[in-house]
């Protein structure tokens, strides 16, 4: 295939295929996101673990939890977000291979109390603009409920 001399088409042609390469990254990513969950609270191993003995540390404890969630699937991506902190537990991310386990996991999170995980809080993976539109609706449905006295508004 012979290369275009015309300097104004060859410019076009590149920055088609940044576009083209940009928007399937974000396809690919919003795909990703729709097979992952977040979880809270879930503790860290001890400090003075080395980073292999964490992370089996970590696959140990979801294990457990996706017993829990009753789920039979591995993750095809398990790991921490965040930079450690001693006070509180960094956020755990967990890809499933496909939506169902996905779903699955999320209709079951209320098995997690009575499994002891009372501390132990799941959610779907969101952008950051979705946590904050979240946020916004908890909010809102806080004042609202303050304002009749009892429970009425939730967000799902």
């Amino acid at each position: 295939m012979a290369r275009n001399s015309d300097r104004i088409i060859n410019d076009m042609l590149l920055a088609l295929s940044e576009k083209v390469k940009v928007e399937c990254l974000s396809m690919i990513e919003t795909e990703k996101r729709g097979r992952s969950i977040v979880l809270a609270g879930l503790e860290e191993a001890p400090v003075d673990v080395s980073p292999s003995m964490r992370m089996k540390d970590l696959e140990t404890k979801v294990e457990g939890v996706l017993s829990a969630l009753q789920i039979e699937c591995r993750p095809s991506e398990l790991y921490r977000i965040g930079k450690f902190d001693h006070n509180r537990p960094r956020l755990v991310k967990i890809v499933f291979l496909s939506k169902h386990y996905w779903s699955l996991a999320l209709a079951n999170a209320r098995l997690l109390k009575p499994a002891g995980y009372p501390d132990l809080f799941i959610r779907r993976s969101m952008t950051e603009s979705e946590r904050q539109k979240d946020y916004e609706m908890r909010k809102l449905a806080r004042e609202r409920n303050k304002e009749r006295g009892f429970k009425q508004w939730v967000v799902y």
